[in-house]
């Protein structure tokens, strides 16, 4: 077993808990795992895969991103 990983616990130069690095580090990951859900859908694959390729959406794909995400 080998000990915890090198962002287990990670301290600032001065040896005091970096609570806002890790603070940080629990949004990102926050919003990283709703972007996997939200990508989990067909329509809104679409969406994203167009969006990461910097394609225009159609007008439904457009109306379906202006929409409030209820998945899950």
């Amino acid at each position: 077993m080998s000990g915890p990983g090198p962002m287990a616990l990670r301290r600032r130069d001065d040896g005091a808990f970096d609570f806002e690095f890790h603070r940080r580090r629990a949004l990102l990951r926050r919003m990283w795992q709703d972007l996997l859900v939200r990508a989990s859908t067909p329509v809104r694959r679409g969406i994203h895969r167009a969006l990461a390729v910097g394609a225009p959406l159609s007008a439904r794909r457009r109306e379906a991103a202006a929409r409030p995400f209820s998945g899950q």
